[in-house]
């Protein structure tokens, strides 16, 4: 029997059942990023924190802008409310008794 994952997609169907996930699709990202990277270092003769910079400047207005078309929209995402997480828990012990 499969198991369901959170999206409702069984892990046949995750696994991509008759070929490699996600092959063509990792190989389309990873031609055009190479090409940008490719673009913006040897044809531009940029440095590479140029690109950085260049890079999160584009992912700070792509992200301010779906945030106003969200508000326009009046689209509300709810969120979970912030838990410890196994990584932090020896920094942040639950049950600390002190010295």
């Amino acid at each position: 029997m499969e198991s369901m994952s959170a999206c409702g997609v069984g892990d046949a169907a995750a696994r991509g059942v008759g070929g490699a996930p996600g092959g063509a699709g990792r190989w389309a990202v990873g031609a055009v990023c190479g090409g940008l990277v490719y673009y913006h270092c040897v044809v531009r003769r940029a440095s590479a924190v140029s690109l950085a910079a260049d890079v999160l400047l584009v992912l700070l207005c792509s992200l301010s802008i779906l945030g106003l078309l969200f508000r326009h929209l009046h689209i509300s995402c709810v969120l979970p409310p912030l838990a410890p997480s196994s990584l932090f828990t020896p920094l942040y012990p639950m049950n600390f008794t002190g010295p």
